[in-house]
């Protein structure tokens, strides 16, 4: 489809004439493309208005031919029971409603019961008997709530003070002790160099140092080993531990992002609401290139000299591109007016359910401990780079 055609059919679109959809439909995204890549005389507007706007008259085009709104992916996840369904059931209707849909999808009752000895992650005694002496890089937020902070007026992503070659025997008394600011965060158990030829992708939430492991946790992947589900189909590029304690009464979140990889997040314990919007829908949550900075200090501690510990520059070259500056739980919709008009998808996380995301989806995940596992959050998250 050429973009001269779907340059006509938008065009067509947006006021309000006849139009042939076959001349349309795969086009769209090269002519958003084209718009998006266009000289600033040539589009007199800022491109996410651009985009809004086509969005909007496609929506109300579909509901004009319809006779009824469509959402793009509606207020809630939908659900597969892994409990009533066998496994070749359940791969058509992953495939389905899932991977060719470009959709999130919740796998309740599939965690546990289907991969590996995940269920005895619920443990703290399992996992320090068995991979106590594993070393992981443990995190040092300044507030219980977020690690990362996007600051749109600063145009920064402040990074946390961490520590490497913790045990994790060690790193689980620190979390347990902690009041909330303690995290082991994106440990690779597993990783494969054929996911991205950039540092970033590779890491897309965090800033990755130098003697950062390479080799994964081989005996921690090979506790819970592949998901079923995905083993054949989907070649693994990582395979990353996540464990923090929130505290009761707090949630605690990640910041909304995007990942350059499909996702699949496996809760062990506590309970999650993933938030998420489309990448169709990017202009919701206003993403801006930010700097990457870092404490060097941990909390509590002054930086050289008595000087407050002011986080630095990481990178005089490198921004990331794949953060949204909007604070979901206290939005500021003067400075982003989109976001009072966004419809994200809601997912709810119980131990043992399985999240499916798909790549580039903006998603902000939110967290509540296990009271009785001292408020502990623990889970693992899948990254699958390419389809076989």
């Amino acid at each position: 489809v050429s973009t001269q055609s779907t340059g006509t059919a938008i065009m067509k679109l947006m006021m309000g004439m006849e139009f042939d959809p076959g001349s349309f439909g795969a086009g769209l995204a090269v002519a958003l493309v084209s718009l998006w890549a266009a000289p600033q005389w040539l589009v007199p507007v800022d491109k996410y208005t651009v985009a809004k706007h086509v969005e909007m008259a496609l929506r109300k085009r579909s509901q004009d031919v319809n006779g009824e709104a469509h959402g793009r992916w509606g207020d809630k996840c939908d659900v597969l029971d892994a409990a009533t369904l066998t496994e070749p059931e359940l791969l058509r209707r992953f495939q389905l409603d899932a991977v060719r849909a470009n959709k999130p999808v919740v796998i309740r009752n599939y965690g546990f019961e289907r991969i590996g000895n995940l269920s005895k992650w619920r443990e703290v005694e399992y996992l320090t008997e068995q991979f106590g002496q594993s070393k992981h890089r443990v995190q040092f937020g300044r507030e219980a709530r977020r690690m990362i902070f996007a600051d749109p007026k600063t145009g920064t992503l402040e990074h946390p003070w961490d520590k490497h070659a913790v045990p994790l025997s060690e790193a689980i008394d620190m979390i347990s002790e902690s009041q909330g600011n303690v995290f082991i965060t994106q440990i690779p158990l597993l990783y494969n160099e054929f996911e991205s030829d950039d540092e970033d992708d590779r890491n897309s939430s965090q800033i990755r140092e130098p003697d950062d492991e390479k080799n994964g946790i081989p005996e921690m992947y090979d506790d819970i080993g592949p998901i079923p589900l995905v083993e054949g189909i989907m070649d693994v590029s990582s395979v990353n531990f996540w464990m923090s304690r929130v505290l009761p009464g707090v949630t605690r979140e990640s910041t909304f992002h995007t990942d350059p990889s499909d996702n699949l997040l496996v809760q062990v314990t506590g309970t999650k609401e993933a938030v998420l919007v489309s990448h169709l829908d990017t202009h919701w949550v206003h993403p801006k290139r930010l700097i990457p900075t870092k404490h060097s200090t941990p909390p509590g501690e002054s930086g050289g000299f008595g000087f407050e510990d002011v986080p630095s520059r990481q990178s005089m070259t490198k921004e990331r591109d794949n953060f949204s500056p909007v604070d979901y739980l206290n939005p500021d919709l003067q400075r982003f007016p989109y976001w009072g008009e966004a419809q994200p998808t809601r997912c709810f996380l119980q131990p043992g359910d399985m999240l499916w995301m798909p790549a580039y989806t903006w998603h902000n995940v939110l967290s509540w401990g296990d009271a009785a596992e001292n408020w502990l959050n623990v889970r693992t998250t899948l990254k699958n780079w390419q389809t076989k």
